[in-house]
C-alpha cells in the first residue's frame, strides 16, 4: 500500500513526523526571538531540548499534566542543585559524581523516572554551561522553560491534527500488521526471512501506535468518532495477540516444511488475514463504507489449527489457539475488552531503595562515568567540557550493543560533519548561500534523528559549526572542540561500560523472574476470586499491597534486565530467553492492572469460577518449569476451555477476556520456558 501525498506520510511515518514538529518548533522559537530581538533567549531555550526528548514529556498522552508538573519540578530542583553545587568551587568531577548519583536513584521506581533522572542530566550540563560563560542570572530559568515550551508546542501539533493523524496512524497501523503477519508467515514456512526487517516492523507498529495514542488523548469519545477508537482499541488487541503467538518450535516447522497440506493452510490463512486487514487499512482512510467480514477466515484459522495439533504439545496447541483466537478478533471487527476504565499508573509512585538493593550498583557506575569524563575535560582544560557530559548521556543505551552502534554512529556522523563544514567554509561562500545551507541542515538532521543517527549528527554538526560563523566568525574554531568532545565522551562510556558493568546476572535475573511470577500468580488469584465470587468484598489495603508487590516486582525484573543489557556481549547469559519472557511478563502485568478498577467498582463475573483451578495449575506449573527444569507436557490452557461469552454483560465479557488474555500469558511463558528446556 503506498501513500501518495505528503501529509499523509507525515503521519504514517513516526520519525518523519518527529522531524517535521522538532523543526516547526524550532522556527517557530527562532521567529519570535528574532521579532523580540532575543536570539540569545532563544539560544538558550534550545540549549535544553534533549532533556524533553529523554524524559518522555513531549509524548502527548494520558496523565500528561501530573507528569508535567512532576518533571518540572525535577528539573528546577537538577537546576538549583547543581547551580548550588558550583557555587562551591569544588572540582567539577565531584560535582558530576554527586548529581549522577543524586538524578540515578528514582530509576528504582520505573522507566518514567530513570528517563527523567537521566534528563536532568542535561539540565545539569547546561546548568554547567551557562556558569562558565558567566551568563546573567535570568537566563538559567529558561533552561527549564525551553524544554516545557517545546513539550507544550508538541502537545499543541497533536491537538491540532488530532482526527487526522488519528485516521491515518490507524490505517497505517493495519497495513503494518498485515505486513507483520507475512513475515510470521516466511518464519514458520521456511522461507528466508530477515529478523531485522521483522524487528523494524516490529517497533515500527509500537511507534505507530504510541502516536495514535497522543493524538487519541485530546478526542473526546464522541459518538461520532466511537469508530475510530473502535478500530485503534482493536488494533492493539490484535499486535498484542500476534507478539504472544510467535513461536519458532521446531516440530511446527517441521510440520510445514514436510507437509504440502498444512503449508496451504498457513498459507492461505495468512493471505485472507492480510486481505482483511489491507481492506480495513484502505477504508479507514477513505472513510468507506464498513461491511460485514466474511467468517471464511475462521474457517481457515480453525482448519489450520485442526492439522497442526498434536498430543501432548503444549507449544503447539497454544499457537492453534492464537492463530483462531486472532482471526475471531477480526471478524467479529471489536477489541477484546471495554476501554472504559483507566489503568491507575504506577509510574508516579515513588519508594526509598533499601541499602541491599541492586540499584545502587547501578547508581555507582553512572556515578564514576560521568565524573571520570568530566574530570578528563577539567584535568586537560577541554574548551567546551558541557559538550562531553551531553555526548555521554546521549550515547548511553539501554544496551551495550545499542550504546556501541550509537558510538560508532556519533563518532562517524561527527567526523564527516566537521569535514564538511571545514570544506564549505573554506569555500568563502556568500552569507546568503551559507544561511540557505543551514535552513536546509535543520530539517534534514531532524528527519533523520529516528532513522538514521550518523547523518543526524552529522547534519547537526555542520549546522553548528556554519551558525557559528555566521553569528560570531567562530565556525573553524569549535571543530576541534566538537571533535573532542565526541571522542572523549564516547570512550569513557565505552571503556566504562566495558569495565564496570560486568556481573553474569544470569542467577540474579532467574531469582528476581522467579519472584515476579509467584507474584502476578498471587495477584491474579486474589482478583479472579474477587470478580467471580459475588459474596467477597474487596479490602482496600489489601488490593493495594497487591498491586503495589506486582508493579514493584516487574520493576525490579526490568531493572535487573537492563543492568544486564548494558554488560558486554561475553557476559550475558541467556539474554532472548529472559527478554521473551519479559516481554510476555509485561503484558501479564498490563492486563492485571486493567482488572484493578473492575475489582474496585465491585464488578462480578461468576463464569470466572471455572477457570480458578486453571489459573492456580498454569502458574505452578510455569514456576515449576524455571525453578526444577521438569514440566508437564500437558498444555494448562486450551481451546475448549474457553466458555462463549455472548450471553455476558459488556463488563462481565472484559473481566472474563482479561482473565483469558492473562492465562494465555502465562502459558505462553511456559511455552518459552519449555523450549529452554528442550534446547539445553
Amino acid at each position: 500500500m503506498s501513500f501518495k501525498k505528503p501529509i499523509v506520510r507525515l503521519w504514517y511515518s513516526p520519525s518523519i513526523n518527529l522531524g517535521c514538529r522538532i523543526t516547526t518548533i524550532i522556527i517557530f522559537i527562532f521567529l519570535v526571538a528574532f521579532l523580540c530581538n532575543q536570539m540569545s533567549v532563544a539560544v538558550t531555550l534550545i540549549m535544553t531540548f534533549a532533556a524533553a526528548f529523554i524524559s518522555g514529556l513531549d509524548t502527548a498522552g494520558s496523565k500528561r499534566w501530573q507528569r508535567f508538573f512532576i518533571t518540572s519540578a525535577m528539573w528546577s530542583l537538577a537546576l538549583v542543585i547543581t547551580y548550588g553545587l558550583l557555587q562551591l568551587q569544588i572540582p567539577y568531577w565531584v560535582v558530576f559524581f554527586i548529581a549522577a548519583i543524586l538524578f540515578s536513584i528514582p530509576a528504582i521506581n520505573g522507566p518514567f523516572w530513570a528517563r527523567l533522572g537521566m534528563s536532568c542530566l542535561v539540565i545539569a550540563a547546561m546548568t554547567f554551561s551557562l556558569y562558565r560563560s558567566d551568563a546573567a542570572g535570568y537566563q538559567y530559568p529558561f533552561l527549564i522553560f525551553g524544554p516545557l515550551i517545546f513539550s507544550l508546542c508538541s502537545w499543541l501539533w497533536f491537538a491540532v491534527w488530532k482526527n487526522f493523524a488519528l485516521k491515518v496512524c490507524v490505517s497505517a497501523i493495519y497495513n503494518d500488521l498485515a505486513n507483520y503477519i507475512q513475515l510470521r508467515e516466511n518464519v514458520l514456512s521456511g522461507k528466508q526471512y530477515d529478523d531485522v526487517e521483522i524487528r523494524n516492523n516490529k517497533h515500527a507498529l509500537v511507534g505507530l501506535l504510541r502516536q495514535a495514542f497522543q493524538s487519541e488523548a485530546f478526542m473526546s469519545k464522541k459518538h461520532n468518532e466511537a469508530l475510530i477508537f473502535t478500530d485503534l482499541y482493536l488494533a492493539q488487541d490484535l499486535f498484542e495477540i500476534i507478539l504472544s503467538s510467535h513461536t519458532t518450535n521446531p516440530a511446527l516447522l517441521e510440520q510445514f516444511k514436510t507437509d504440502p497440506e498444512k503449508h496451504a493452510a498457513l498459507v492461505n490463512w495468512s493471505q485472507e488475514c492480510q486481505a482483511l486487514l489491507q481492506t480495513k487499512s484502505l477504508q479507514i482512510l477513505s472513510n468507506a463504507k464498513r461491511e460485514a467480514v466474511s467468517s471464511s477466515l475462521l474457517e481457515k484459522a480453525e482448519q489450520l489449527a485442526g492439522l497442526v495439533k498434536q498430543e501432548g504439545s503444549s507449544r503447539i496447541e497454544h499457537w492453534a489457539y492464537t492463530i483462531v483466537h486472532i482471526s475471531q478478533r477480526i471478524v467479529d471487527d471489536k477489541p477484546v475488552y471495554d476501554r472504559s476504565y483507566q489503568i491507575q499508573p504506577f509510574e508516579f509512585t515513588w519508594r526509598w531503595p533499601t541499602l541491599t538493593h541492586p540499584i545502587w550498583r547501578y547508581v555507582f557506575r553512572v556515578g564514576v562515568i560521568f565524573s571520570v569524563g568530566t574530570g578528563i575535560a577539567e584535568y586537560y582544560d577541554v574548551t567546551k567540557p558541557e559538550w562531553v557530559v551531553l555526548t555521554m548521556i546521549m550515547v548511553m543505551q539501554p544496551s551495550f550493543l545499542a550504546t556501541k552502534s550509537r558510538i560508532w554512529q556519533r563518532c562517524l556522523g561527527t567526523i564527516l560533519g566537521g569535514g564538511l563544514a571545514i570544506l564549505i567554509l573554506k569555500l568563502g561562500l556568500p552569507v546568503f548561500v551559507l544561511g540557505g545551507i543551514v535552513l536546509f541542515l535543520l530539517p534534514f538532521s531532524m528527519l533523520n534523528i529516528m532513522k538514521n543517527y550518523s547523518l543526524a549528527i552529522g547534519g547537526i554538526t555542520m549546522l553548528l559549526i556554519i551558525t557559528y560563523q555566521l553569528l560570531a566568525h567562530q565556525g573553524l574554531d569549535i571543530v576541534f572542540p566538537r571533535l573532542q568532545d565526541t571522542v572523549l565522551g564516547s570512550l569513557v562510556v565505552l571503556i566504562g561500560s566495558s569495565i564496570l558493568w560486568p556481573q553474569w546476572r544470569g542467577k540474579e535475573i532467574r531469582l528476581q523472574a522467579i519472584k515476579g511470577i509467584e507474584s502476578a500468580q498471587d495477584f491474579l488469584l486474589y482478583a479472579n476470586h474477587l470478580l467471580f465470587n459475588a459474596d467477597e468484598k474487596y479490602d482496600v489495603a489489601m488490593l493495594g499491597v497487591k498491586r503495589a508487590a506486582l508493579l514493584t516486582a516487574e520493576s525490579d525484573l526490568e531493572l535487573v534486565f537492563s543492568e544486564m543489557q548494558k554488560e558486554p556481549q561475553y557476559t550475558h547469559i541467556d539474554i532472548e530467553y529472559y527478554e521473551e519472557l519479559l516481554v510476555l511478563y509485561r503484558q501479564l502485568s498490563h492486563y492485571l492492572c486493567l482488572l484493578v478498577p473492575l475489582v474496585r467498582h465491585d464488578v462480578k463475573c461468576e463464569a470466572l469460577s471455572h477457570l480458578h483451578p486453571v489459573i492456580e495449575r498454569a502458574t505452578e506449573e510455569l514456576l515449576s518449569a524455571i525453578k526444577t527444569g521438569e514440566f508437564s507436557v500437558n498444555p494448562m490452557i486450551n481451546h475448549e476451555m474457553k466458555m462463549d461469552t455472548g450471553s455476558l454483560s459488556t463488563k462481565e465479557q472484559s473481566i472474563y477476556e482479561l482473565v483469558w488474555l492473562s492465562l494465555m500469558m502465562i502459558e505462553g511463558m511456559n511455552d518459552i520456558v519449555i523450549s529452554k528446556i528442550n534446547t539445553d
